[in-house]
C-alpha cells in the first residue's frame, strides 16, 4: 500500500475527497439519531477530532451499547 497524500501529484484530489468527505460529514452530523449512541460517529469520523477524543468512544460492541441504553431508559 502506498501513501499519496503528500504526493503534490496527487493534491488536487485529495483536496477534493476531503472536501466530499466533509461534506458527508456535515450531513451525518446534522442527521444523527439520538439514541443507540449514534452521536459519537461524530467524534470518530471528525477528521480534525485527535486520537484521545475518540478514545473514549471505541469501546464495547453493538450488543454492550444497546444493553446501556436500555439501563438509561429503566
Amino acid at each position: 500500500m502506498n501513501n499519496y497524500a503528500k504526493n503534490p501529484e496527487y493534491k488536487k484530489k485529495l483536496v477534493e475527497m476531503r472536501k466530499l468527505y466533509d461534506e458527508q460529514y456535515k450531513q451525518m452530523v446534522n442527521n444523527a439519531l439520538d439514541y443507540n449512541d449514534y452521536q459519537k460517529y461524530s467524534i470518530l469520523f471528525d477528521r480534525h477530532a485527535k486520537a484521545i477524543d475518540k478514545k473514549p468512544h471505541l469501546t464495547g460492541n453493538y450488543e454492550e451499547v444497546l444493553k446501556q441504553e436500555a439501563l438509561k431508559r429503566n
